[in-house]
């Protein structure tokens, strides 16, 4: 089952645990994989994304400038197909995250050519 096909399920107002959609647990597995992991080559994933939030929350809490920071976390964060974003990616990044209040990991944000026309 693809992702579309789980968010096109009937939905209610309470929880539904994923072990309860009506897939295996191998499907079930291979769709949070691709959710948290897959994405465009030369992108950060959803997974990376998460990280990079992370490891600056940790920066911030420890009480250190903003000095370095987009270097050191860009050397821990891997891009789909591999390799490290640059700095200067992290920081676009972080912007893009301050300036979104709905921000998660994995939203996509970049605008559609199509919707520009």
């Amino acid at each position: 089952m693809s992702l579309a096909q789980i968010f096109a399920l009937p939905s209610c107002a309470t929880y539904t645990h994923p072990s309860s959609l009506p897939m295996t647990d191998d499907s079930l597995q291979d769709v949070l994989k691709k959710a948290w992991c897959g994405g465009r080559k030369g992108h950060l994933s959803a997974l990376s994304e998460a990280r990079a939030w992370a490891l600056r929350e940790v920066w911030q809490d420890d009480g250190k400038t903003d000095y370095g920071m987009c270097t050191y976390i860009a050397g821990k964060v891997k891009k789909i197909g591999g390799g490290n974003p640059t700095r200067s990616a992290m920081r676009q990044f972080f912007e893009k995250l301050d300036e979104d209040p709905d921000w998660y990991p994995g939203k996509i944000c970049r605008k559609r050519l199509d919707l520009l026309l």
